[in-house]
């Protein structure tokens, strides 16, 4: 790890609560949310960030069915990366119930438009530690492959009186197959952009504020995957 990766967690364990609702709705909800939280300083002048997420999966789509299975304990694999600050990471994202455990690492020469930059050459060698020997016999064993592309716009807040509290709102969420990169083809919307995605991570209880806010709007969790939403939408259904 080099220098400026260590003011990043490469580790996280903590539960995610998910709620899909009107952009309207979640633009309204900004003032509380401000009273007891802050904008990430890592954004940009209109208030977000952008996410690329490049998700692997093997040729028979096995983390997507083992999502749709309801498999206790399942993974996901994927590249994350910010383009605001060229930071990119690869990730094993563990779901054991109710509880996320995500590990990743740092990756270097990493370029969306350049598919030698996610291939299994350049990727497998930059893995270290406890995560190079899980992350090997998995890509080996699933035959994980790069299948599609995620981006979206991410307003992130953090807790004024805590760190064990995070809420993001996630907007314009689109995606595209690698297979039609090379296409041009324009990404596309898997979710109406008229709605946005909540999500809630803690390590701890709700705070009454925001259980209020949950409550006040009816706000029904939901156990919605960005991956599953948008393989069905561009594989599945298409």
């Amino acid at each position: 790890m080099n220098k400026k990766d260590k003011k990043y967690n490469l580790h996280f364990r903590r539960f995610e609560f998910k709620y899909i609702l009107p952009t309207a709705l979640a633009d309204s909800l900004i003032p509380t949310v401000t009273k007891y939280m802050k904008l990430d300083t890592h954004i940009n002048s209109k208030g977000f960030y952008e996410v690329n997420s490049l998700y692997y999966d093997s040729p028979f789509l096995y983390c997507y069915n083992q999502k749709l299975d309801g498999v206790y304990f399942r993974k996901k694999y994927r590249i994350r990366s910010y383009p605001l600050n060229g930071q990119s990471f690869f990730e094993i994202k563990r779901k054991v119930g109710d509880i996320v455990i995500k590990d990743r690492v740092s990756l270097q020469n990493y370029d969306i438009s350049d598919k030698e930059s996610y291939s299994e050459e350049n990727i497998l060698p930059q893995i270290t530690g406890q995560l190079k020997g899980e992350l090997v016999k998995d890509y080996h064993h699933l035959n994980l492959k790069p299948l599609i592309i995620i981006v979206y716009k991410r307003r992130p807040y953090f807790s004024k009186f805590t760190n064990n509290l995070r809420l993001t709102f996630d907007y314009d969420l689109k995606a595209n197959l690698i297979k039609d990169l090379d296409s041009k083809s324009n990404n596309i919307h898997f979710v109406d952009n008229h709605f946005t995605v909540l999500e809630i991570k803690t390590n701890s209880t709700i705070p009454a504020w925001l259980g209020y806010i949950i409550k006040r709007y009816n706000l029904e969790r939901n156990s919605f995957s960005k991956y599953a939403n948008s393989v069905t939408r561009l594989l599945i259904n298409n």
